[in-house]
This record gives C-alpha cells, sequence and structure tokens, in this order.
C-alpha cells in the first residue's frame, strides 16, 4: 500500500464525478453489512458469505464504471468527489469515517481487485481497531502493516506535543556534606516507616490512566449499556429467518419474534431495512405491526430516518410519515424535495400533501416547478384539492408562460383546473382569451389548450364565467366543444 503524508483534502477530490454517486452510496452500505456480519459470524456462516458475496457484487458495479474509488473522511462523513456518501452522526467505533478520521486517515484509494484479494483483510483489521486499548496499535499502522497492493491510502500526521526545552540551571550552589547526611537519613527512615504510603509514587507507574484515558473509558461504558442488543439480535433473526429453508428452524424463529414487541425507537431504522426485502406472510405482519407502534411513539426518529443514507429505511420513513400525518416531517421532507431522488420526491409530495398543514402546502409549493412531470401533477392536485391560494403566483407563471403548451393533456388540465379554482373571477379575462381570443391573421391556440381553458371556466363557474362558455357553445372543434359543454353542464365539480 501507498501511504503519504501531505495533507489530505477535507471535502473530496476538486474533479468533477464520473457519475451519479447512488453505487458509491449502495456499496457503503454493504460494506456496513458486510463489517457488521464479519463481527457477528464466523467465515463458514451462510449469512457471512452472502454479504461479502453482496459487498462484491457492489464493487462490480463500481469498476464497470471506473477503475478506482477514492473516498475522503471528515469526523462525521464519507464524501466521494466532494459529494457525501455515507454520513454517520456518532463519533463511536461503530462509525466507519470517524474511526478513519481519528487516526489520521483523510483518504482511501480502492483499485479494481480490491474486492477479491484484499476487501477481507480491511474487514479484520477495521474489526481489530474497533476493540484496540488506547496502548495497541492504532488504524493507520495496521494499514501500514497490512501493505495492501489494490490501496492507496493518504494521512495526516497527528504529531507530538513539542517537548519543553531545558532550562539554564543557573548558578550552582554549594552544598555540605552534612546538608547531603541530613537529606539521605530523612529519606531512608520514612522508606522504612510502617503503614505510610506516599501516592505519588503511584504516579508514574505504568498502570496509571491520565484523564483522557479514563474520559474514553467512561465513553465506552456508557455506550456499551445504551446499545439496544434487542435491535441487533432482531436483525440476526431476520438474516437467519431469510437464509434458512427448514421449516422447523423458521417456526423457532418466529416464536422468538414476539420480542418485536419489546424493541425500542432506535430499532426503527432496522425494521423498515426489513419490511422492504421481507415478503414472508407470517414475519412480515410482526414487521408492520413493529414498525406502526415504533414509528407512532417515537416521532424524532421517525424523522430521522427520513434522511437516511439506506434508501430503502428513507423510502419508509416517507410513507409512515404521511400516513401518521406528522407535522414534524416537514422540514425533512422538504430536503427531500430539493434532492435528485425522483421516486423519493414523488413519495414527499404524496407525504406532504397527506400532512395538509400551512407548512406543509409551503414546502409543497417548490413540486409545482419540479423537474418531474408526476411530481408536478401531484403537487398542483393537492393544491386543487385544498384550495390553497397561495400558490396561485407559481401557477399563474405557469399557465401563462410558453412551457405548459409542450406538456401533455393530463399535465394542462392540472395546472388550469387549479388556475380556474384558485384565480375565481379575476381568471376568467385570461381563460376567455386563450378559449375565444384570436391571433394574428385570426389564428386559435390549440384545441388542447383551448380545451383546458373551458375546464377552467367551469371550474370557476361563475355568471361571467358562464358567458364566456356561451360564446363557444357552438365551436366547430369537437374537442373544444365537448369541453365548453361539459363546463356549462356542471360536470366540473
Amino acid at each position: 500500500m501507498t501511504a503519504s503524508s501531505a495533507p489530505a483534502p477535507t471535502g473530496g477530490t476538486e474533479a468533477e464525478a464520473p457519475f451519479a454517486p447512488a453505487p458509491v452510496q449502495e456499496l457503503l452500505r454493504l460494506f456496513v453489512k458486510a463489517g457488521r456480519a464479519h463481527q457477528l459470524y464466523l467465515p463458514n456462516n451462510p449469512i457471512y458469505k452472502g454479504a461479502l458475496d453482496a459487498l462484491r457484487a457492489g464493487f462490480s458495479a463500481i469498476w464497470a464504471r471506473t477503475d478506482e474509488l477514492p473516498l475522503t473522511f471528515s469526523e462525521t462523513e464519507i464524501c466521494w468527489f466532494e459529494q457525501v456518501v455515507l454520513s454517520e452522526p456518532s463519533k463511536s467505533a461503530d462509525s466507519l469515517s470517524w474511526m478513519f478520521f481519528k487516526d489520521g486517515v483523510r483518504e482511501l484509494k480502492l483499485l479494481k481487485g480490491f474486492e477479491d484479494k484484499e476487501v477481507v483483510a480491511l474487514l479484520s483489521i477495521l474489526q481489530r481497531a474497533r476493540k484496540a486499548s488506547p496502548d495497541e496499535d492504532d488504524l493507520l499502522t495496521m494499514l501500514w502493516e497490512a501493505d495492501f497492493a489494490y490501496a492507496r491510502y493518504r494521512y495526516q500526521d497527528l504529531g507530538m506535543d513539542a517537548a519543553a526545552p531545558i532550562a539554564d540551571s543557573g548558578p550552582k550552589a554549594d552544598v555540605t556534606r552534612e546538608q547531603v547526611e541530613q537529606v539521605t537519613h530523612t529519606a531512608v527512615t520514612e522508606s522504612q516507616a510502617s503503614g505510610i504510603v506516599n501516592l505519588s509514587d503511584f504516579d508514574a507507574t505504568l498502570y496509571f490512566l491520565d484523564d483522557n484515558e479514563i474520559e474514553y473509558l467512561h465513553g465506552e461504558i456508557s455506550r456499551e449499556y445504551a446499545d439496544d442488543l434487542r435491535s441487533r439480535v432482531s436483525s440476526t433473526l431476520l438474516d437467519i429467518f431469510e437464509q434458512q429453508g427448514k421449516g422447523d428452524i423458521r417456526r423457532e424463529i418466529l416464536e422468538l419474534m414476539e420480542l418485536f414487541d419489546q424493541l425500542r425507537p432506535i430499532a426503527l431504522g432496522t425494521v423498515f431495512s426489513w419490511l422492504t426485502r421481507m415478503h414472508n406472510p407470517r414475519v412480515r405482519p410482526l414487521l408492520e405491526a413493529a414498525a406502526e407502534r415504533l414509528a407512532s411513539l417515537n416521532t424524532t426518529e421517525l424523522v430521522r430516518l427520513i434522511l437516511a443514507q439506506e434508501r430503502e429505511v428513507a423510502l419508509e420513513a416517507i410513507r409512515r410519515a404521511g400516513s401518521l400525518k406528522t407535522p414534524a416531517a416537514v422540514q425533512s421532507l422538504s430536503k427531500i424535495l430539493a434532492g435528485s431522488d425522483v421516486e423519493l420526491r414523488q413519495l414527499a409530495v404524496s407525504a406532504l400533501t397527506e400532512i395538509g398543514s400551512p407548512s406543509a402546502l409551503q414546502a409543497l409549493e417548490r413540486g409545482v416547478e419540479d423537474s418531474d412531470r408526476e411530481v408536478r401533477i401531484s403537487a398542483v392536485r393537492a393544491f386543487t384539492t385544498r384550495q390553497y391560494k397561495l400558490v396561485l403566483p407559481r401557477v399563474d407563471a405557469v399557465v401563462k408562460g410558453k412551457t405548459i403548451r409542450e406538456a401533455d393533456l393530463t399535465e394542462k388540465m392540472a395546472f388550469f383546473e387549479a388556475f380556474g379554482t384558485l384565480s375565481g373571477e379575476g381568471g376568467v379575462e385570461y381563460l376567455d382569451s386563450v378559449l375565444n381570443g384570436k391571433g394574428f391573421l385570426g389564428r386559435r391556440e390549440d384545441s388542447e389548450l383551448r380545451a383546458c381553458a373551458a375546464i377552467a371556466l367551469g371550474r370557476i363557474s361563475s355568471p361571467k364565467a358562464t358567458e364566456v362558455l356561451r360564446k363557444s357553445s357552438s365551436e366547430k372543434d369537437v374537442v373544444v366543444r365537448n369541453a365548453v359543454n361539459r363546463a356549462l353542464r356542471g360536470a366540473i365539480t
């Protein structure tokens, strides 16, 4: 392994990322899972082998796009080309980013072939580093000893405190022979006195702990006692249930799964993760019940999981936040709506619509101008249903802009219905110009746009709107005439 002590960049490589970060995020998720399996199971265990195979498959997705994978570490994040691909808020032995950062490793570059020859060695090193005491080798030393061929790392020399310069002793004082004998006699007398122990004699011994070591031990003890082992046990049981096909083993596991009722809120992420993978008709209801109970009892954990790195956990958290109508989730859902994942944005729109609070609808306004068609339609229909008039300026800009003319009929209809519902009498004049107006050389708008204007006028349903509709009741264009007649009959509700 090649190492460098030059200061590593803290935010990732300056070059542009060669592809989207999703495969890297999935790889790190698989790496964390494989690390957990490496801790819990023996090498011949099927669950361990499955986790390792999945990790190697994750590397294959990376090598299909590039030949090297550079990762940079901060205290709580792992970055790839300045993009956060793994966030771990807790600074503990379970945090991958903290383990590398605290021992000085700032960058790790993995090369093609690493997954076949050296990934198991790295998992073993990380396990040793988690259990290492302060006076044992740190992670940086272990990496150096491993001498990897398919990995490069860059570290920051944390250094040592500079020793204080030796002060000038100054002029020597004369000491008489009698003074030396007196001091020596006194020291011997004190050392021979029975029952006297001087605590200062022990301060510099090998077994004396300094303040940092005592603080570290307190922290580890507190973390150990705070850790919910039931969550780990549940995950292990589900792993075994998935791997084992024997009926008697599965029945025994189902009996043990009664502990789901005893899970703490911190286990919610584990339950969400398994919900997307478990389709067994006997286990899934148990997971559903546990998820419902934990989500309803701990809003804070539910909101935190909306922004989880594991995509399936975030998807399930968003669904639950919507079904439970959780107002506290609005801020996190707003961040999702500003993200790049289309499916997450679509679910966020549904969740905000179900919550329906003023702050939720305000956050939903961003969806009107979203790049995804489904997000735009869902958002604008929610505003129509709830008659949220504060979004009218955004809807007005779309209806009167050029992009609406390039949209399909469904999207045009959704925006014009919203415009008619929210603008009321104030929108009749513009809709009249679309439905009945003529442009250069007497040219009218296209049939779909005029039909949508008629539907919007039907939404307004005022005397003035009805009068405008009657102007086109004998329209020759079949599409427009049908829309006008429907609006006049009051078919639009």
